[in-house]
C-alpha cells in the first residue's frame, strides 16, 4: 500500500449512518491504499458497518482536547 487516506468522522452515531454510502465508496474505490478512519468514542461500536482489511480505525474524543489537536495535526504532518 502506497498511499493513505484519512477520513474524520468525529460525530455521533447518527451522523455517520449517514456517511456510510460515501465512506464505503472511497474504500471500495481505494482498495489498494491503506484507510485510516478517525472515529469519535459514540461511533466506535459501530466501525463493523465499514470494517474492511485496508481500514484502521482511531478513536478520538467526541469533543478534541488541544493534545488530541495536537496529535493529530502531528500524524497528518509526518504521514503522506
Amino acid at each position: 500500500m502506497n498511499s493513505e487516506i484519512i477520513i474524520f468522522k468525529n460525530d455521533a452515531v447518527g451522523d455517520l449512518t449517514h456517511s456510510l454510502k460515501a465512506i464505503n465508496n472511497i474504500v471500495l474505490n481505494n482498495e489498494d491504499k491503506n484507510i485510516i478512519i478517525y472515529l469519535s468514542e459514540r461511533s466506535e461500536n459501530f466501525s463493523f458497518l465499514i470494517n474492511k482489511k485496508n481500514i484502521t480505525f482511531k478513536i478520538i474524543n467526541y469533543n478534541l482536547t488541544l493534545i488530541q489537536k495536537i496529535k493529530v495535526f502531528y500524524f497528518i504532518l509526518t504521514n503522506n
